[in-house]
């Protein structure tokens, strides 16, 4: 799955869960991509109604990035990039 986000501009990866559940299995996988190219393609999710948003970041932030600067294209890229726009095309009057 990680390879599919690397070739397609418009396939993005949301590990909601399965990034922020302690242990939870390819969460590693996840962050070593992400280390490495898929950072502006990996979007944080907080699996909201499983658990809270602070356990969420909490956990995303004991996640083994390489830096802060792969921490934040995970954390605010896709929505000052890419989100504001789609919803702009799609509810514009």
């Amino acid at each position: 799955m990680i390879g599919v986000p690397y070739i397609c501009p418009n396939v993005y990866v949301s590990s909601d869960m399965y990034l922020t559940m302690e242990e939870m299995p390819g969460a590693e996988k996840d962050v070593h991509a992400a280390n490495l190219f898929l950072e502006y393609k990996l979007l944080f999710g907080t699996a909201y109604l499983l658990r809270s948003l602070r356990q969420s970041v909490q956990q995303f932030h004991r996640l083994p990035f390489k830096d802060e600067k792969v921490m934040e294209k995970v954390l605010t890229h896709y929505a000052k990039n890419s989100a504001s726009k789609v919803a702009f095309s799609f509810w514009r009057p």
